[in-house]
């Protein structure tokens, strides 16, 4: 067996364009201005006394708090940015998400049978007690911003939709309030109070939440870390709920088991009146990576950061010397090839061969599906990659130009977004193994646009200019030799919640063998 080669298409929505060529950094009186950024990882590399794992180093990149490149960069997108995600070329992307999320919604109002939508009336014949929207990863925003849009446009209110951005980036989160927090105000004409008795709760127990809400239309939208400071939110409005539901109950039928049944049942009703809907777009593929290579010795090391004290640079690859304690302890707990891969597989793998691992993606996607299992809710995920493992996609993204080369990287690290392709079939597989999910995809983008209607929505434009500005968008977003192929819809959902198009099992299958 040989491990699949990383694919040569580069079409994604971090999607290289014409700039200006990368930048060394600074030079003054003849003297180079050292990155603070690479001083940081030299140190702690030099501190510990072992290499820097490939996911330590990315997470640095990305995060640290004094130079990370989500922690600081001013611009991030479109130009003057480095690089261009697809809600930011085209307000239809996020329409269409929209438009697929009130698919979604109108599956838990009239049952799982339904498949589009046909009009404002239908959409209002069982109302959902809360309309959980959860983004991970939000970006600039605006993706959001579509969505509340469409939302708004379709219903005329935004009643009972409880909107909850996920995002570590203090950064990000003043753009996102900046842009949907205006956006509320002006457009939707929503007045906003905030939660200060939520702030003053999260501030004490150091977990950070803000939130604005309007009691009238049973309205929010708040902010949280993490994942897990939402999901607990919400399990405890649940089990307030359950403890409300157990004693209505015990009063209406005195007879414990009659009355344990009649709570199971009312629960469960419940739920379907309250579920979460999980978007995360090029989330995925932001997350840390570790990078593994079959040795001449028929053994996996791990391809580490190091620091060259006499060529004075950081290097990546398989270090020379033996195997550190650190490093075996990666090769077994993350790669583990015991388990992974057969003898007979590894027959056949040949010296050099390399594998990515990601940690943090199975971490990530078991945390949505229990928050999907709780609800009775849905997950879409969008991202750029393929349905199999990858051998060496890592690279940074700066002025809207892939680089590869790892020197460069360094001397721009916390200035430049790092990224590598996402497996899809690791997320699918985690997803398939929860017998309470269905699971769909990965499909095609631009099947999916096409799919929810975008050829209608660009025909809408009403002048020349305007609708030459979304035919060259709607080429980029769906073309196959764009970003229609490469990038990717994964959904997976409750059961109960049935298929929601245009996820539709079998025929979703044969409508992707003919795409492209």
């Amino acid at each position: 067996m040989q491990l699949k080669n990383f694919i040569s298409k580069r079409y994604f929505s971090k999607y290289p364009q014409k700039g200006s060529s990368e930048g060394q950094g600074v030079r003054q009186s003849g003297l180079m201005i050292e990155n603070q950024l690479k001083k940081v990882i030299i140190d702690e590399i030099r501190t510990k006394g072992v290499p820097m794992s490939l996911s330590r180093f990315m997470t640095l990149g990305l995060l640290h708090p004094e130079h990370g490149y989500y922690s600081t960069k001013d611009k991030i997108f479109n130009k003057g940015g480095d690089f261009t995600t697809s809600p930011e070329i085209s307000q239809m992307f996020g329409e269409m998400i929209g438009l697929w999320l009130m698919t979604a919604i109108k599956n838990y109002q009239e049952g799982p049978d339904s498949q589009e939508i046909q009009s404002v009336d239908i959409m209002q014949q069982k109302e959902l007690q809360t309309i959980n929207i959860i983004e991970i990863g939000p970006g600039s925003g605006i993706m959001m911003s579509d969505i509340i849009r469409t939302m708004s446009q379709f219903t005329g209110n935004l009643k009972n939709v409880q909107i909850n951005m996920i995002e570590a980036s203090s950064n990000l989160i003043n753009k996102q309030q900046e842009l949907l927090l205006k956006q509320l105000k002006d457009q939707q004409k929503m007045f906003l109070t905030y939660d200060l008795e939520l702030h003053k709760i999260s501030k004490e127990s150091e977990m950070p939440i803000e939130r604005f809400f309007n009691k009238d239309q049973n309205f929010s939208i708040a902010w949280y870390p993490t994942l897990k400071n939402y999901h607990r939110m919400y399990l405890e409005k649940q089990i307030s709920r359950i403890k409300e539901v157990q004693e209505w109950m015990q009063k209406l039928y005195p007879h414990e088991e009659q009355s344990q049944r009649k709570t199971s049942l009312k629960i469960q009703e419940e739920q379907m009146l309250n579920p979460c809907f999980i978007l995360a777009h090029e989330l995925y593929d932001a997350l840390p990576i570790y990078q593994f290579q079959y040795t001449e010795e028929r053994k996996w090391r791990e391809r580490v950061i190091s620091f060259n004290q006499q060529l004075n640079k950081l290097t990546f690859g398989v270090e020379p010397s033996p195997i550190t304690e650190f490093e075996r302890q990666n090769v077994e707990s993350t790669l583990n090839p015991e388990k992974f891969i057969t003898k007979e597989a590894e027959k056949e793998i040949k010296a050099g061969d390399q594998i990515e691992m990601c940690p943090d993606s199975i971490t990530l996607t078991k945390e949505i599906i229990e928050l999907v299992e709780l609800s009775r809710g849905s997950a879409l995920v969008i991202d750029y990659g393929e349905d199999h493992a990858f051998t060496n996609s890592f690279r940074g993204i700066k002025d809207h130009k892939v680089i590869k080369d790892f020197d460069e990287i360094v001397e721009n690290i916390g200035k430049i977004d790092l990224t590598s392709y996402v497996n899809f079939a690791q997320i699918k597989q985690i997803a398939q193994a929860n017998k309470n999910m269905n699971v769909n995809g990965p499909m095609p983008q631009g099947l999916f646009l096409e799919s929810m209607g975008i050829n209608m929505r660009k025909e809408q434009a009403k002048t020349e200019s305007s609708k030459k500005l979304l035919e060259d968008s709607y080429y980029r977003l769906c073309h196959p030799s764009e970003m229609g192929e490469i990038y990717k819809m994964l959904y997976f959902g409750h059961r109960e919640a049935g298929d929601i198009y245009p996820f539709l099992g079998e025929i979703t299958e044969k409508q992707q063998q003919l795409y492209g």
